[in-house]
Formats: structure tokens, sequence, C-alpha cells
């Protein structure tokens, strides 16, 4: 069962970031909770707009991948699609756009920054707050589609300039050798791609939205592929999940994955992990404890205020 804020070991995580000891995973809700104004949308807000453009004939509570699937197969086509992904979490971003999320990276030492963070939201937020406080990054991205580049990694460690397509290999050795990876402080690791434009002559597409998506996704184990320094971050750190939902999918399969990858670690099942939910379902909560996830009922930005509290020593 959830338990309340009141609750949560913020001594013990904020410990966890100032070691380096935590991975935090992303979901959607970290890129707009706490933002005045517009936000960024939900699944199902796309849903709907995705829906209205391309006149969708199903039912309004079909889910953006099924919403996603019908635009790009029926009612327009790939190119279209991703259009709209690079408006919606790129072009249309104004550059005060502000969530809890960004606020808290920004207010946070330097030093407590994870070397490691890991989201499955499209927009650029996150690297337009490591740049404005001078951190250096490195936003990693896997290839998809029917590109000839497929299987390879896009990468980028601005906004500014062009990306760059680069081999498994390639990004390993960058991450290893350390006269490569001095000016890198935090890698990103943006497992549904991204909205950025890749500045290069042709589109890259790192998109997973669609069923047709996911499925490829999944079925070839695009787990596989991730870098080495990601695969041992992830053997040996807690997690910290913030801005998910139980009812996601995409959640369960994200917690499978890294677990199967934590078996491989020292001591991995005695290792515990966190998660921030609002409304969390006290059965599936009780699921995922079994999977060492303890899930506390909580506002994100009221959480992210609480933990930045406890590593700053200050009020927030």
């Amino acid at each position: 069962m959830a338990t309340n804020n009141t609750q949560v070991p913020f001594g013990v995580i904020a410990d966890c970031f100032r070691n380096h000891s935590v991975v935090p995973f992303l979901g959607a809700a970290s890129s707009f909770v706490g933002v005045e104004g517009p936000q960024l949308p939900d699944a199902r807000t796309l849903a709907a707009t995705l829906a209205a453009k391309s006149n969708y004939p199903g039912s309004n509570d079909d889910p953006l991948t099924k919403v996603a699937q019908y635009l790009e197969e029926v009612a327009a086509d790939r190119s279209f699609l991703l259009d709209e992904v690079t408006a919606t979490f790129y072009s249309r971003i104004p550059d005060t756009y502000t969530s809890a999320l960004t606020a808290f990276l920004t207010a946070i030492t330097s030093e407590s920054i994870p070397k490691l963070l890991i989201t499955t939201n499209y927009d650029v937020t996150i690297e337009r707050a490591l740049e404005a406080r001078k951190v250096g990054y490195l936003a990693i991205s896997h290839i998809v589609g029917d590109s000839k580049y497929r299987g390879r990694l896009f990468c980028y460690d601005s906004l500014a300039g062009p990306g760059r397509i680069a081999t498994l290999s390639q990004i390993n050795s960058d991450l290893v050798d350390e006269n490569s990876n001095k000016h890198i402080k935090v890698v990103l690791y943006k497992i549904h791609g991204t909205a950025r434009p890749s500045g290069l002559n042709e589109r890259i597409d790192s998109v997973v939205l669609t069923e047709g998506d996911y499925i490829r996704f999944l079925t070839q184990d695009t787990f596989r592929s991730i870098p080495i320094f990601i695969q041992e971050r992830l053997r040996y750190s807690r997690l910290l999940y913030l801005g998910y939902s139980l009812q996601d999918w995409n959640f369960r399969v994200l917690l499978n994955r890294v677990r199967e990858m934590q078996r491989a670690g020292a001591k991995a099942d005695e290792r515990r992990h966190w998660a921030c939910l609002l409304n969390p379902d006290t059965v599936e909560s009780r699921f995922w404890a079994k999977r060492g996830v303890e899930m506390y009922r909580s506002d994100l930005g009221t959480f992210l205020r609480e933990l930045q509290l406890e590593l700053l020593g200050s009020p927030a």
C-alpha cells in the first residue's frame, strides 16, 4: 500500500543524490507539474489533439498509441506525426517554461545532479535547465523506424548545434574514455526519443509513440543496445520514479526490464526503490512493492520541494 508524503525517507534519498547512487526515471507528469500557464500535454490531451486533427473515428477513451497509429497510417503519414511531435514538444516551448522538475534541477547544487537521468518524454526542458547552469550533458536516443541508421544512437550535447549519429561501441568509448567525457557531467537517456530536430541533412527518427513503435521497441529488445555506462548505473543504483502512472504499461515494462538488469548486480534484491504518485491504486501499489518499489502518495511538486529542502538544508 502506498504511504503518504510525511513518511518519505527524504534524508535517505538526498544522501543517494549526493553520492550519485540514485537514477531518476522521469514520466510525463515531470514535464508539466508545477508549470504556470500553458503546459505540455499529457497522453490524454495529446491523444485528443491528434484525434481532432485526423477526424479519428474511434472512442474518445482510446489510448494515445492507437490514435497516433491511425494518424500515421490512415489520416496522414509518419512525417506529419513527427512534425507534430517537434512542434508540440520543441518549437512551441517558450524559453521561460519552468516545471517543478526543472526548478528542482536549477536549485540544487550541481554536485547533487544525478550522473544519469532517464526520461520517456520527448521535450527538451531538462536540456535547457542543464545548459542554463552550464552543466555538460550528453543526450542519447535510439534511432527507430525504417531509417538506414536504425540500431544506432542519436546524440547531442547542446541544443544549438547539430546532433550526431553514433554506434553503440562509439558511445561506449565516449563514456569510458576520461579524455572524451571530461565535459559530460550528466547522461540524459531519452528512451522514447527526442523532439529535437537532428540538425543534420536528413531527419532522424527516434520517436516511440504509435502501437507499431512500441511493438518494434519491445520485440527488437532495444534495451540490449543500451550503452554500458547506463547499464552499469542501472544495475547498481536505486531508482526514483517521478511522474509515472501505475496504469501506464510502459512503466511496467521499464520496471521489469530494469529489474532483469539488476539481477546481475550484487545484492540487487536488497535494494529499495521509490516512486512518487498522486493517486496510486492500492492493489497495484502492493504489486509493485513486491518488486522493490516503495510508493509514496504525493503531488510531484510537493515531493520535489521537500527533497530540495533536504538537499540544501534551507527552505526551498
